[in-house]
């Protein structure tokens, strides 16, 4: 009897599969169209129509332009727009999904500008989606000249730019819209710039962080930079599919441009997570982000033989979002030997009888901390042959100043966390008191100075670069 039960069973599980009884894994997914220019209602651009799962004419839905660089230029025709339908994010959307409509339009240029720019366009697809698309949930993404597009958007300061509620440039140049900063913070705006840290001329990095600052200054909340290393022309893939998250990124405040580290920790989780976060009316602008302190500096990590208590040692810094706590973790290592106050590391208690002393501070905001070990060495007084400075290090150059005379510098290497070298500078003669200034043109994180002497032992020091 069980022999003729069990095939029963599954001829019967077949039928009610083909007759659409099982479903579970034959949902519904978003639907992807090419919409040739010209042919729905006089549409002015051709283009690519993403519709969510389960979409319905009648409900509301965030919407999202997505604005192309000169890779995607052409004339809005079906076969033009197969070159859009096969890259960024209309691929990506061929096997994901998101609760958005996503309309990424064809510019004959490229740069979105003249009698056919973006702004007819939406003011196009306001009235055609006109049952779909929530008016408090515009948004639009530009990559390279589409940032550009972007850019003279802001400029133009137009009614339907008004009426945006986020601005996402990716791998641009921004410079034009600085003396604008002000209508981001008026209209209620919020911008998240992601750019490469090695993108070059005219859209190397410093074309975006001025903008950026000039927002920044204004309400630190409105303004996100996310800068990636080790990347060029092509931000714009870390971000619709997250994977920027768990790319290295700069962190911290570099040269006066604080940036933003978006981490798979990030409050809003996905980009399109920030996006939903800020509608243009009817909600708070969110809490004001911080960044935990990453690395941690000691001034100086060796004292004379036979320091006793109150010997100075060296100044601690530590990076992060102000203010920032540093202390000596109780009870780890030989902390006990020594005293920070006001960031001032001081003996507490004779060091004799060892060469080397290990201390562990702790750096900590509203954001986070962090601890870091130090070696102390007894018998190297550098402290008081040279100073190094600044430490840490906001921009691009280090100070050596020597305090004696006749100092002469056989070696001075820079080597990253990894004990990678990254400076070498040899044979270094020096005058008392006049500093030698070293480019210092590092990624944030903590480094090491080796530093030879003639006639002393090598002597190290960390140098933290924000």
């Amino acid at each position: 009897m069980q022999r003729l039960v069990r095939p029963l069973l599954l001829l019967l599980w077949i039928v009610a599969i083909s007759a659409g009884v099982y479903t579970e894994a034959h949902a519904q997914r978003g639907k992807l169209t090419k919409i040739p220019v010209n042919t729905r209602s006089a549409n002015p651009k051709g283009y690519i129509e993403y519709l969510p799962p389960n979409y319905v004419s009648t409900r509301k839905y965030p919407v999202l332009y997505w604005m192309h660089g000169l890779e995607g230029v052409g004339s809005g025709t079906s076969a033009a727009l197969d070159k859009l339908m096969s890259q960024q994010i209309s691929n990506w959307l061929k096997t994901n999904d998101v609760d958005f409509i996503i309309l990424v339009p064809q510019d004959a240029s490229g740069y979105w500008n003249g009698s056919n720019s973006i702004a007819r366009f939406v003011e196009w697809a306001k009235v055609y989606y006109k049952s779909s698309i929530d008016l408090n949930q515009q948004h639009m993404a530009g990559l390279s000249s589409g940032g550009y597009g972007i850019r003279d958007f802001i400029v133009g300061n137009s009614a339907t730019y008004k009426a945006f509620s986020t601005f996402t440039p990716m791998s641009t140049n921004l410079d034009g819209a600085v003396s604008r900063a002000s209508q981001i913070v008026s209209n209620n705006q919020y911008v998240w710039i992601h750019q490469g840290k090695d993108d070059v001329t005219p859209n190397q990095l410093a074309s975006v962080a001025n903008f950026h600052n000039a927002v920044y200054k204004l309400d630190s909340r409105r303004s996100r930079l996310t800068a990636y290393l080790n990347l060029g022309h092509s931000a714009w893939d870390k971000v619709y599919n997250g994977t920027g998250r768990t790319s290295p990124q700069v962190t911290g405040t570099v040269s006066g441009t604080t940036y933003y580290n978006w981490t798979t920790s990030d409050p809003n989780g996905t980009w399109f997570g920030w996006l939903l976060s800020h509608p243009k009316t009817g909600a708070a602008p969110p809490p004001a982000s911080g960044t935990a302190p990453t690395a941690i500096a000691l001034s100086n990590t060796s004292v004379g033989s036979g320091a006793g208590p109150g010997t100075a040692v060296g100044t601690a810094a530590a990076n992060g979002t102000a203010p920032v706590t540093t202390t000596l973790v109780s009870g780890a290592y030989d902390n006990a030997r020594f005293s920070l106050q006001n960031n001032q590391l001081t003996v507490a208690s004779s060091l004799a009888g060892r060469t080397t002393y290990t201390i562990q501070l702790q750096a900590a905001n509203s954001s986070g901390s962090i601890r870091q070990a130090f070696t102390i060495t007894v018998g190297q007084s550098n402290g008081t042959t040279y100073t190094v400075s600044p430490n840490p290090v906001a921009g691009n150059s280090l100070n050596i100043t020597p305090q004696v005379d006749n100092v002469f510098f056989n070696a001075i290497l820079v080597l990253d966390p990894a004990g990678v070298v990254r400076a070498r500078y040899i044979n270094v003669p020096s005058q008392q008191g006049v500093p030698l200034t070293f480019p210092f043109d590092m990624t944030p994180g903590m480094y090491t100075l080796q530093i030879w002497r003639r006639n002393a032992p090598m002597e190290t020091m960390r140098v933290a670069k924000q």
